[in-house]
């Protein structure tokens, strides 16, 4: 009688600790480790979370030149990216951090210059953000940077880029007045550099034959008989074109 009591209550224990088993593999297989069932066979995605990235230690660039790689850096078993900066200069190319050569037109901060700054992998120019404000990009370790600066005398958009107005006084009176310059070409007021006022432009010259008088090429007139020179021992009259015409007197002589 006492045999068959203990054999019940074993009976009894070992069916117990079969569904405690059970239930412990199916809390495995649904709440498993990594990515693989409980044996590490199937390798199948777990049900409670999916991948984010390709593999274990996988790496891409970001937008912004920084790195990211795949790996397990959260509480679940699935993988996901972790972002990192490029230190040293450095900047994203190819999923490395690689050294970077950043240049720039204008070789410095200067919100009165448009220019473009450069790295391997990217380009960006400045640029008039509103008719007062100018995102300037510049060169810091490497990289491109960039500053939103306000300007005091408004911001002007080029086809060089945008830049800050500075403070000036105009060089000329009125915008596309012609003018002499002082060896004798034809100036343009006008705007001719990155500034608001007016300036007159480099110049051009008169074709041959004419001079620049009053802002204009005019035909050059000149007066016959204007002054003496001797000229293979000769005195010739020259008019005031400097050119060499008759003899002033045949009876003269001069020396060179």
């Amino acid at each position: 009688m006492i045999s068959k009591k203990v054999n019940y209550d074993n009976f009894k224990r070992n069916i117990l600790i079969y569904i405690l088993l059970g239930l412990f593999i199916v809390g495995l297989l649904y709440f498993g480790f990594g990515n693989k069932d409980l044996i590490g066979i199937t390798g199948k995605t777990h049900l409670s979370c999916v991948n984010r990235c390709p593999g274990a230690g996988a790496t891409e660039c970001t937008a912004d030149g920084q790195i990211k790689y795949c790996g397990n850096y959260d509480l679940d078993p699935c993988l996901e990216w972790t972002v990192k900066s490029c230190f040293g200069g450095r900047v994203c190319s190819g999923g490395q951090c690689i050294l970077s050569e950043c240049t720039e037109n204008d070789q410095g901060f200067k919100i009165y210059v448009a220019s473009t700054t450069k790295t391997s992998s990217l380009q960006r120019t400045d640029l008039c953000l509103n008719n007062n404000e100018v995102y300037e990009y510049y060169c810091k370790e490497g990289k491109i940077e960039a500053e939103r600066v306000t300007c005091s005398n408004g911001c002007r958009q080029m086809s060089s880029g945008g830049a800050c107005i500075t403070s000036c006084t105009n060089e000329c009176s009125s915008l596309n007045r012609r003018e002499c310059t002082p060896d004798g070409k034809v100036a343009i007021c006008g705007q001719h550099d990155s500034d608001n006022c007016l300036e007159l432009d480099t110049g051009t010259s008169c074709p041959q034959g004419t001079f620049c008088q009053q802002g204009q090429c005019v035909v050059q007139s000149c007066v016959p008989h204007n002054y003496v020179k001797c000229v293979n021992s000769r005195l010739h009259w020259h008019n005031s074109c400097n050119s060499r015409e008759e003899i002033y007197n045949t009876q003269l002589n001069c020396r060179n």
